[in-house]
Parts: structure tokens; C-alpha cells; sequence
């Protein structure tokens, strides 16, 4: 079973993924802050994380930046997960192994985290 972290602040966006997910047998692990995310990640080493950039507490970008700085974590894929325009770009400014346009399909959700 994969295990994915969700750094999602909006309840029902994290709500409807972690239902989406855990149906189609991923493991979900959800934060609501980017500034605890490198920790979560060394403690306990998702598959794959999902990382919104707006938050309310932490900044996604910042956030995804640490973890492929971060040696130990640096190869988990982090997808970044946004209705922001420039997400692409954001793509290679971070490091980021993909992304998922809000509002987003569930099969392109599922096609890119098998991906991973």
C-alpha cells in the first residue's frame, strides 16, 4: 500500500482527497501546515507527498524547497498541488517531481501519484 502525506489547509479539499485516496487503498497521512512538513517526512517517509502551496501556516514552496535540500527525504516525490497560475514554473523552482492543477479530475489525481 502507498503512503502518501497531504499538506492541505482547505478541510474539505483534504477531506474529499483522503476519502478519493484511502478508496483506491492509499495509506494517507494529513497535515494542514507546510512548517512541520520536513518533520513529518523524516519521521515518516510517505511514498509520495502532496503539497498544496497556499497554506494558511507555512508556505508550500518554501516547504518543498527544504525537502529536496534535505538529503535523507530529498528523493520522495513531492507533487505540488495548486489552482495557482504559475504551478509549472513552480515545478523547477522548487525541485518538484510534478503538479496537480486545482481544480483537479480524479483520474488525473490517480494517474499521476501511480506514477510515484
Amino acid at each position: 500500500m502507498k503512503r502518501v502525506l497531504l499538506v492541505e489547509d482547505d478541510p474539505l479539499i483534504r477531506e474529499c482527497v483522503n476519502e478519493i485516496l484511502t478508496e483506491h487503498n492509499y495509506e494517507v497521512a494529513l497535515t494542514e501546515r507546510a512548517d512541520n512538513a520536513v518533520e513529518i517526512i523524516s519521521q515518516n517517509h510517505p511514498d509520495v507527498v502532496l503539497m498544496d502551496l497556499q497554506l494558511q501556516i507555512g508556505d508550500g514552496v518554501l516547504a518543498t524547497k527544504q525537502i529536496k535540500d534535505t538529503e535523507t527525504i530529498r528523493n520522495i516525490p513531492v507533487i505540488l498541488f495548486s489552482a495557482k497560475d504559475n504551478i509549472r514554473s513552480l515545478v523547477d523552482q522548487t525541485g518538484a517531481d510534478g503538479y496537480i492543477a486545482k481544480p483537479f479530475e480524479i483520474t488525473d489525481l490517480l494517474t499521476i501519484l501511480a506514477q510515484f
